[in-house]
C-alpha cells in the first residue's frame, strides 16, 4: 500500500488513468506495452495487509461493547490493545473486520498472526468469520493458552471466491469461558498476510 495516488485526465466528465501513472504510485508492480496489447503485472502482497491504527481512531472494537472496554496503549513504541470486561460475559473479545482487505487481495490463504497475554493462565480463541444474508459461518477457530508471557498465535485460512461477495469478514480473538469481572488480555503485532 502507498500514500501516492494516481494522476487522472479528465475527458467529457470521465477521469482516466495511463497505465505507465498505475505503475509509478506503485498500484501495479509493473506495465509492458507493444504495438497490439498492454500487459499489467499486479503487485503481489508483501508483508501485513492491515492498515495500522493512527491517532484517536482504531479499526479495532471490543465485543459486545456493552461489559467490555478496548483500550489501546503504546508501550516501547508498538500499539498493544488491551481488553478489559467489566461485567462476566462469556467470549469477551477483540474484533477487526477484514472485508476490504480480503476483497483486496482475493482468494487464497491467509495467516493471521499476533503476541497475546493474559494476567493468569486463561484459554483465547481465535476466529475468523463471514457473514451471510441468511447465517455467520466461522472460516476457522482455533484456542490457545494465554499466561504471562507473551504468546505468538499463528492461524491460516482459506478465502474462495464464494466468500469474497459476504457482508461481512472479520476475526475476533476473545476468552472462551465466561470471565471473571475485570479480566483482561493483551495482543499486539497483529499481522494479516497472504
Amino acid at each position: 500500500r502507498t500514500t501516492d495516488t494516481v494522476n487522472t485526465k479528465d475527458i467529457g466528465g470521465v477521469a482516466y488513468v495511463s497505465a505507465k501513472n498505475l505503475e509509478k504510485c506503485s498500484a501495479v508492480k509493473s506495465v509492458s506495452t507493444n504495438s497490439r496489447s498492454v500487459t499489467i503485472t499486479p503487485v503481489v502482497p508483501e508483508g501485513n495487509l492491515l492498515l495500522p491504527d493512527e491517532g484517536e481512531i482504531s479499526y479495532y472494537s471490543e465485543a459486545p461493547s456493552y461489559t467490555v472496554d478496548l483500550v489501546v496503549t503504546e508501550e516501547e513504541g508498538e500499539k498493544v490493545y488491551y481488553m478489559y470486561d467489566h461485567g462476566k460475559y462469556y467470549n469477551a473479545a477483540i474484533a477487526r473486520s477484514i472485508a476490504n482487505d480480503v476483497k483486496m487481495y482475493g482468494a487464497g490463504t491467509y495467516t493471521l498472526s499476533f503476541m497475546m497475554k493474559a494476567p493468569k493462565a486463561t484459554e483465547i480463541s481465535a476466529a475468523v468469520s463471514y457473514d451471510t444474508v441468511k447465517a455467520r459461518t466461522k472460516v476457522i477457530e482455533e484456542t490457545r493458552e494465554a499466561d504471562t508471557r507473551r504468546t505468538e498465535v499463528v492461524i491460516s485460512f482459506d478465502v474462495t471466491e464464494a466468500m469474497l461477495n459476504c457482508e461481512g469478514f472479520y476475526f475476533k480473538v476473545g476468552m472462551v469461558k465466561e470471565s471473571i469481572q475485570n479480566e483482561w488480555f493483551a495482543m499486539k503485532d497483529i499481522v494479516l498476510e497472504k
